[in-house]
C-alpha cells in the first residue's frame, strides 16, 4: 500500500511537469499538422475528405495516453533508467534528424546514434581529458541497456497501433509511376503523441521498490523518481503493390520482429556488455533494412491499382457512401453495372443512368470469383455511388513522393506552391 502510495505522488508530480512542458504539447501540433496535410491531399485528389481532423486527432491522443500507460508499467517493471540530459540529447538529436527527413524523428536513429558515441567515448583514451564536459560525462553514464529497452517497446507500440489503425487511417493516392503513367496507391500515416513515465535513481529520498530492477541492479541508490518523458512514435509509408491489408501486415511483422529482437539484444548487452556495439548497429540497420526493403519491393513488382480488361479498379470507397453500405470493397473491380460493361468512368457513368432509383453491379473479388450486390440510389448522392476509381489519363492531381526535411515542408506551407502551371496536370509533393 505505502508502495502504490508513493508511486501515485511520483506520478502526479511527473504530471505536472508535462502539462508545463511544450514537448508533448509540440507533439500534438505535429500530429495535427500532418492529418491536416492528409485532408488537403484528400481534397486536392478526389474533391472531398476521408477523414475528420477532429476525429484523427482525438483518436491520437486517446490512443497514445493509453499506450504510454502501458509502456510506462513495462519500463518500470523491467528498470529501464534514463537521466534527464540523456533525454535532453535524445530530443536533441531527433530535432537535428528531423531537417533532413522526417521519418528520422524515430527514436532508433536518435538512440542508435547516442549509442555508437557512447562506445567511441568509452573506448578511445583520447576522450578521457575531455571526460569532465558535460556532453561527454553524460555519454559514458549512458545506459544503453535502458535506451535499447526503450526503443523496443516503443516499436512494440508502434506495431500495435499501426496494426489497429492502419488501413483506417489509410488514403489512396493518384501516384506518378516509374515510368511516367499515373496510377493508383496507399499512403498509410499515423502519429501519435505517447507521454512516458520513467524512473530515474536519486541520491535522496524517492520511491523505494520492493524489487530488484534488471536493467538497473548496479545502480547505487537510494531511491527512485518518477519524470514524464513525451515522446512521438508513427508510420508513414506507402505501397502501389499491396493491397492495405496485406502491406498493414507485412509492416507490423517485421516492426514485432525489429522490437522482439531488439529488446533480447538489450538484455544481452546489459549482462555481457562486448554485445553493446552490435546491439546499437542492430537498431539503426534492421530498421533502416526495413524501409530500403519495402521500397525495394515497390521499385521491383507492378502497380497493382489501375484498371485492365476486366473493369474498373476500386481504389477507395467514401465514408457512409452507397457502394460502402453495398459490402464493395478496395481492391476489387466492377465488371458490370446495370447489365453493362464498364472501361471507363464515362461507362460507369452512363450505366448508373440506366436505372436513376436503383443499381445492379457485378464485382470481381479477390480471387476473381464475381459477386453480385445492388442497391437503391437517392438524389444527392456521390454520382459514381462513392467510389474511388484508379486514375486514369484524366487524372488532373497526382502526387510525387520525394522525402523531404520538414523545413522544406513549412517553407511549401508559407509560400503556397501547390505545383506546376495550372493548364496542365499538377504534382503535389509530399
Amino acid at each position: 500500500m505505502e508502495l502504490l502510495i508513493q508511486i501515485s505522488i511520483g506520478f502526479v508530480e511527473a504530471l505536472k511537469l508535462l502539462l508545463i512542458q511544450p514537448f508533448y504539447y509540440i507533439g500534438i501540433l505535429f500530429v495535427i499538422f500532418q492529418y491536416r496535410r492528409q485532408i488537403y491531399l484528400e481534397r486536392k485528389l478526389f474533391h472531398t475528405k476521408l477523414h475528420s481532423l477532429l476525429n484523427e486527432t482525438w483518436k491520437t491522443i486517446g490512443w497514445g495516453i493509453v499506450g504510454g500507460f502501458v509502456c510506462s508499467l513495462l519500463l518500470i517493471f523491467i528498470g529501464v533508467s534514463i537521466s534527464f540530459d540523456v533525454l535532453i540529447l535524445i530530443w536533441v538529436i531527433s530535432l537535428i534528424l528531423i531537417l533532413f527527413q522526417v521519418r528520422f524523428l524515430c527514436f532508433s536513429y536518435s538512440v542508435g546514434i547516442l549509442g555508437i558515441l557512447h562506445v567511441l567515448v568509452v573506448s578511445f583514451p583520447f576522450f578521457e581529458s575531455l571526460k569532465s564536459t558535460w556532453i561527454l560525462k553524460t555519454l559514458i553514464e549512458i545506459n544503453i541497456p535502458s535506451l535499447l529497452s526503450l526503443v523496443a517497446i516503443l516499436h512494440l507500440l508502434e506495431a500495435f497501433l499501426y496494426y489497429m489503425n492502419g488501413t483506417k487511417s489509410s488514403t489512396p493516392l493518384f501516384i506518378k509511376g516509374k515510368r511516367g503513367k499515373i496510377v493508383g496507391g496507399y499512403h498509410f500515416q499515423g502519429f501519435w503523441p505517447v507521454p512516458l513515465f520513467l524512473l530515474i535513481p536519486t541520491t535522496s529520498s524517492g520511491i523505494v521498490l520492493p524489487w530488484n530492477p534488471i536493467l538497473s541492479n548496479d545502480i547505487v541508490t537510494s531511491g527512485w523518481m518518477m519524470i514524464a518523458f513525451p515522446v512521438v512514435i508513427g508510420f508513414s509509408e506507402m505501397t502501389r503493390v499491396k493491397l492495405p491489408m496485406h502491406k498493414v501486415k507485412w509492416s507490423v511483422k517485421w516492426l514485432t520482429v525489429y522490437s522482439i529482437v531488439l529488446l533480447v539484444l538489450a538484455f544481452v548487452s546489459h549482462f555481457w556488455s562486448i554485445f553493446t556495439f552490435s546491439a546499437v548497429l542492430f537498431c539503426i540497420l534492421f530498421h533502416e533494412g526495413i524501409v530500403y526493403y519495402s521500397k525495394k519491393q515497390e521499385f521491383n513488382q507492378p502497380p497493382i491499382y489501375v484498371h485492365d480488361e476486366r473493369g474498373l479498379f476500386i481504389l477507395g470507397i467514401l465514408p457512409n457512401s452507397s457502394a460502402e453500405k453495398m459490402g464493395i470493397k478496395v481492391g476489387e473491380i466492377i465488371h458490370k453495372v446495370n447489365g453493362l460493361e464498364v472501361y471507363t468512368k464515362e461507362d460507369l457513368h452512363q450505366a448508373i443512368r440506366v436505372n436513376s432509383a436503383y443499381c445492379k453491379l457485378e464485382i470481381l473479388n479477390f480471387e476473381g470469383e464475381s459477386k453480385f450486390v445492388k442497391g437503391a440510389l437517392f438524389s444527392g448522392e456521390h454520382h459514381h455511388l462513392g467510389l474511388i476509381l484508379a486514375p486514369d489519363e484524366q487524372a488532373m492531381y497526382y502526387l510525387e513522393l520525394n522525402e523531404k526535411p520538414i523545413w522544406a515542408y513549412i517553407k511549401m506551407k508559407l509560400s503556397g506552391i501547390l505545383g506546376v502551371d495550372p493548364s496542365s496536370k499538377k504534382n503535389i509533393q509530399i
